[in-house]
């Protein structure tokens, strides 16, 4: 009985391996054409809504990524996997939407500019399949 509920676990759901489910958020602040600082966040979720929300109908993927690590991981290892490697991370979640606030103040012919660069929080199921770690976006019906 055990490994008949642990074969359902790992079994796939709408296409998607059933993994770990995360929440990654990123913003980047431009002050005066200078980088000022960014903030990158990857957190285990608690209640995995996006995971049940795909077999119930109410959670959709959107895009699916693979990222082939440089070294041999384990599936606990995931999450420090995805905190190491934002670049890769963030060009996945690119595409699911980002948003740009811009505004450029003059005074007394001086220009000030701010810029902040924003992935929203994303619902994401990482799995790590044959090597390779497979990052399925998911967004709400």
């Amino acid at each position: 009985m055990k490994k008949t509920s642990l074969i359902c676990l790992a079994i796939c759901c709408g296409g998607i391996i059933l993994g770990e489910e995360f929440i990654i958020s990123y913003r980047a602040n431009i002050e005066n054409n200078l980088f000022r600082g960014e903030d990158y966040k990857v957190s285990k979720v608690i209640d995995a809504k996006g995971s049940r929300g795909l077999k119930k109908g109410n959670f959709k993927m959107i895009k699916e990524c693979q990222i082939a690590p440089l070294e041999s991981l384990e599936q606990s290892e995931i999450e420090r996997f995805l905190k190491q490697n934002k670049e890769w991370v963030l060009e996945c979640l690119y595409s699911s939407g980002v948003k740009i606030y811009d505004e450029v103040m003059t005074k007394n012919w001086e220009a000030r500019s701010k810029t902040i660069f924003k992935i929203l929080p994303r619902r994401v199921i990482a799995i790590l399949d044959n090597g390779v770690v497979k990052l399925s976006i998911l967004e709400k019906k």
